[in-house]
């Protein structure tokens, strides 16, 4: 009997305003994770849409590997700095841009389509499926859903006009698959998917000049919801951190705020307040800001970080807490629910009160004065990411649900 000719990849358009290959946070690491899986194991093949930033109106298309990457910007019809011009030109520029995303999926031969979080530009790949497109699923990260509740009455009710039109929806926490209930109470939970990461990676190393030789990490950027100045506080107490320990704090910082959307002066301001806060203490020698740094730059900082630190007052399911899990590093993090999720505290890590700089002053000091105990939760929370964070779980469950929308099985 001839063989028969093996299973045809499954087509995916990943949508999401990632800088891939590069990565710069939690949803690109998954991205390219994903993407990476796939290329090696065969059974799906990937497609990037980016929407692109305003100073790039026009439409590109790269190759990278086998990855195909379109970027272009999708207007919407709401400039809340100027509303009217916003209207006529999203009334110019709507049209062409949804005959030429209907084009391009049909030219990759796209099965179905993966959102990730919950922006109103997706409203075009809604509109794309009432029009005999691909079915789409939306996967939230984190504040998509955790800050639903604060956006404005008009915006709301427009996301969730695209969430009920998804033809699957996953969360990436337990937390977030909670609140997404108040985006469309009337629909049943979303499917919960955890994030997965890998043990071990190929990626080369990138070593940052000038770094201390005995450091606590904190990734993220410096920006409100990171809680980075709690930590910078434990520092400046008499009794707090050893004196020998620095604080690093790796990433983006935003100093410009022209031409960025509204949250970026909050971002700005932070900053400002965090920059004043280290030299108000006199912390220059101690506190250093890195900004943002290549992810292979993040990683070898996290090998060689004395402890890593997570002060977040909000978070989904970070990439950074997994890939120090799977580095085997001690974590500290703050008393929220997603943390609460990943570490157990009694063996896994350490969890604290997030607005008391003194009780990560103790903690920190903690970790320092026992280090076999430290080391021994270190190497417990590795073993739970093996177990429960496996890329290959991830993967899997993504793609059975990708074939499910795009390839349903008959009837009996």
């Amino acid at each position: 009997m001839p063989i028969p000719p093996p299973p045809r990849p499954l087509t995916v358009l990943m949508v999401y305003a990632t800088a891939y290959p590069d990565i710069r946070g939690g949803i690109d690491t998954l991205i390219h994770t994903l993407t990476d899986h796939w290329s090696r194991t065969g059974p799906c093949r990937v497609v990037i849409f980016a929407p692109a930033s305003w100073d790039q109106p026009g439409w590109t298309r790269e190759q990278r590997g086998p990855v195909t990457i379109y970027r272009a910007r999708l207007r919407l019809p709401r400039d809340r700095r100027r509303p009217l011009r916003g209207l006529l030109g999203w009334l110019r520029e709507a049209p062409g841009l949804f005959w030429r995303l209907r084009r391009m999926i049909q030219a990759e031969g796209v099965e179905v389509i993966h959102l990730h979080t919950l922006q109103g530009w997706q409203d075009y790949f809604r509109l794309l499926r009432r029009w005999g497109g691909p079915p789409y699923l939306i996967t939230l990260h984190g504040s998509d859903a955790l800050k639903f509740h604060l956006k404005p009455p008009r915006e709301a009710r427009a996301l969730a006009r695209i969430w009920r039109g998804a033809d699957a929806r996953t969360g990436v926490s337990p937390q977030v698959v909670q609140r997404a209930g108040e985006i469309a109470p009337e629909l049943p939970p979303p499917r919960l998917i955890v994030n997965g990461v890998p043990l071990e990676t190929s990626e080369p190393p990138h070593p940052v000049a000038g770094i201390p030789p005995e450091f606590a990490l904190v990734v993220g950027w410096i920006s409100p919801v990171k809680g980075q100045e709690i930590v910078i506080r434990a520092w400046a107490l008499a009794h707090g951190v050893p004196p020998g320990l620095h604080l690093v704090l790796a990433g983006k910082v935003i100093d410009d705020d022209r031409g960025q959307p509204p949250e970026f002066t909050a971002y700005k301001r932070h900053v400002e307040e965090v920059r004043a806060l280290i030299h108000r203490e006199g912390l220059e020698g101690r506190v250093h800001l890195l900004g943002e740094q290549p992810h292979a730059a993040v990683r070898w900082l996290m090998q060689r970080a004395t402890v890593i630190l997570f002060p977040s007052r909000s978070e989904g399911t970070p990439f950074t807490l997994l890939e120090a899990g799977a580095l085997a590093k001690p974590v500290i993090a703050s008393r929220i629910p997603a943390f609460e999720a990943t570490l157990d505290p009694q063996r896994e890590g350490w969890l604290v009160p997030t607005e008391e700089p003194a009780a990560w002053a103790e903690i920190i000091q903690q970790a320092l004065d026992h280090p076999g105990e430290t080391a021994r939760r270190g190497a417990a929370l590795r073993e739970k990411i093996a177990r429960d964070h496996a890329v290959q779980t991830m993967a899997d469950a993504y793609l059975a649900l990708y074939q499910r929308l795009a390839r349903p099985s008959p009837p009996p």
